[in-house]
């Protein structure tokens, strides 16, 4: 089984009206021919996958490691086209297999608990979400160790659940110790430390703390713009935080070029139909009509 050993798979979550876009970071099982596959509008693919899984399951047979990874990509690909009730099933089986197969304690086993976990994170189903993000965080802390990448994926998975379920001090410190991994393992201009960045200040945010949010976002932003490009998906996800962030504390003329620029980015990398597209354009003109630009900005 070839897993991806980086962090933070691009697997965009559909937020709720005029929210802020963050990414649940989970980590995939992975094929070494599903790299090309990291966002939608690269899913056209989808026969070659299904097509996959059946020579796998033919050939190696139904319970086999490989087979898994198979499934763990099909339900992938099916998230990310938000297809959430066909998924289940898919990482269902592969979790089944990799648990018989390879263990409980394995780090695939942990990998795939993950990303049953991110699904029901998905769906809404927080409570149900937490105990598969809680035994993959235990397993990748005793087998991988404390200060792996994996245990600081598992790390911002249980800051971002908690988060979302309104318990925003009890996720502080998961996202302090993932922080604080990615900056010594990966450096200070990693694009996973952007990501960690960008989830401490979506929850200073949240907590009402703005200023001290800033510079969190700032950073995130500027590793993007240096590291992926200023055309980049997580830059466009920079400039949407950046401009909630904004205009929360009432900066509006300042925030409203951060939302422009976050949503011509989606509708030329993504498209106009993709749901982050969508939601930018929704924030967008939802400040707008709150806040309506003046003539010499129009």
């Amino acid at each position: 089984v070839f897993v991806i050993p980086t962090l933070f798979k691009p697997q965009i979550t559909r937020i709720s009206f005029h929210r802020p876009i963050f990414y649940p970071f989970f980590l995939p099982l992975l094929s070494p021919f599903s790299l090309f596959s990291v966002f939608p509008q690269q899913f056209s693919n989808c026969w070659y996958y299904d097509r996959a899984l059946l020579i796998y399951e033919e050939v190696l047979g139904e319970r086999h490691p490989n087979t898994a990874t198979s499934l763990n990509n099909m339900g992938l690909l099916l998230k990310s086209m938000g297809a959430y009730e066909e998924v289940r099933p898919y990482y269902e089986r592969a979790l089944a297999i990799v648990e018989e197969v390879l263990g409980e304690r394995h780090p695939d086993t942990a990998s795939s608990l993950n990303n049953m976990g991110g699904l029901l994170y998905s769906m809404g189903a927080y409570e149900e979400a937490r105990p598969y993000f809680e035994r993959a965080l235990l397993i990748r802390e005793k087998v991988l160790g404390e200060r792996h990448p994996d245990t600081a994926t598992s790390l911002n998975n249980m800051g971002l659940l908690l988060k979302s379920m309104g318990a925003y001090e009890e996720a502080w410190p998961y996202y302090e110790r993932a922080l604080a991994i990615v900056e010594e393992v990966l450096g200070e201009k990693h694009p996973d430390t952007a990501g960690s960045l960008n989830n401490m200040g979506a929850l200073l945010r949240s907590m009402g703390s703005y200023e001290e949010a800033r510079p969190y976002y700032d950073r995130a932003l500027l590793i993007r713009e240096e590291v992926l490009g200023q055309r980049h998906p997580y830059t466009a996800i920079s400039l949407n935080n950046m401009g909630y962030l904004l205009e929360s504390m009432g900066e509006y003329e300042e925030a409203r070029p951060y939302y422009q620029k976050s949503l011509a980015i989606f509708q030329e990398v993504l498209g106009p139909d993709h749901p982050s597209t969508k939601t930018v354009r929704e924030n967008l003109e939802y400040f707008n009509e709150q806040h309506p630009p003046s003539e010499a900005d129009k």
